[in-house]
């Protein structure tokens, strides 16, 4: 077992062994004092109670949920085939064909490829038909109730939510999210809702539930942004291992320190099937998600811009190989 997966296999445990623990106070107390918090923030709770109904209750069920992380629990291999399956790469293509004219105006604006937009609102949601299963702040209510060792980032995200349903950008009942309160067809937090969410068709609402260029302006204004997108950089490519490597430091399945491709090519990582790569003075990562004896790719800065969405290797090259399939040349 790698060092770095099992530092972070103990760290979910502990998290759901937190969630676990009895918290000290009620819900409904604890809700009274989020309450008395939005109150001084000019925020006003009564969105909140609408959106947890007339008996809030915190979901449990959300502990199997953190502890059922896909990446603790099939290959890398089994995650890419299942993720960036056939149906998703073709339905990548008809989306790319059917929302042409939004897609071109945002990557004019925002220099983010259309295809990796659509990747990632693939794998986030399948082209916005997921529906979302959870009661958005309840989600964060629960979490911020009883997971102690991160109970304060919960809970801003708690109050974001909220600051999201003052400024009507969704009915409380409407506020559906994945078991993390993660909105939208593109799975933003609510603060990066308030942060990166923009409006993206210019019709004054900033909708990323129901209106696809909002959500395709908002993911593109996140990777510019915050992720910091390098215009024309590339994503990863497959290489080979001619020689045994020297001892080379390793964080996880990727190497920890940065090298040219030329200093990556002089060890011995080559294209493989004589593919072509990133020109000699890029820098490069080594990744090994399976291993030296298996797949080996170098990996740029535009995968970490991903991970920087998802912090997961397998996540990443997943979006990558979606919108490398569907026509991005990176």
């Amino acid at each position: 077992m790698k060092p770095i997966t099992f530092v972070l296999m103990c760290v979910f445990s502990l998290t759901a062994h937190m969630v676990n623990a009895k918290p000290t106070q009620s819900f409904d107390a604890f809700l009274s004092e989020v309450s008395e918090e939005l109150k001084q923030k000019g925020l006003d709770p009564k969105y909140m109670y609408e959106a947890l109904g007339e008996t809030p209750m915190p979901n449990m069920s959300l502990i199997k949920d953190d502890k059922n992380q896909p990446e603790f629990k099939i290959t890398f291999t089994e995650y890419v085939s299942k993720r960036a399956s056939d149906w998703r790469i073709n339905k990548g293509k008809e989306m790319l064909k059917e929302h042409a004219a939004p897609l071109a105006r945002q990557e004019a604006i925002y220099n983010v490829p259309k295809e990796v937009v659509v990747a990632l609102w693939g794998s986030e949601t399948n082209f916005g038909t997921f529906k979302l299963p959870h009661n958005a702040v309840n989600s964060l209510a629960t979490l911020a109730y009883a997971d102690k060792r991160r109970n304060a980032y919960w809970r801003s995200e708690l109050i974001a939510a909220v600051e999201v349903l003052n400024k009507g950008y969704i009915a409380p009942k409407e506020m559906k999210s994945s078991w993390a309160g993660a909105l939208g067809q593109c799975q933003f937090m609510p603060t990066n809702v308030l942060k990166l969410a923009v409006d993206g068709n210019g019709d004054g609402k900033i909708d990323i539930w129901n209106t696809e260029e909002d959500v395709f302006a908002s993911a593109s204004n996140y990777l510019k942004t915050r992720s910091k997108w390098v215009k024309d950089g590339r994503g990863y490519d497959r290489v080979i291992l001619t020689k045994i490597l020297p001892k080379i430091k390793m964080y996880g399945s990727y190497s920890k320190d940065w090298k040219t491709v030329a200093q990556w090519r002089a060890l011995g990582v080559l294209p493989a099937k004589k593919a072509n790569i990133a020109n000699d003075n890029v820098r490069a990562r080594l990744y090994m998600p399976e291993g030296p004896s298996r797949k080996v790719y170098l990996i740029y800065d535009n995968f970490f811009r991903i991970m920087d969405w998802n912090r997961s290797t397998y996540f990443a090259f997943t979006v990558l190989t979606i919108a490398k399939q569907i026509g991005w040349e990176g």
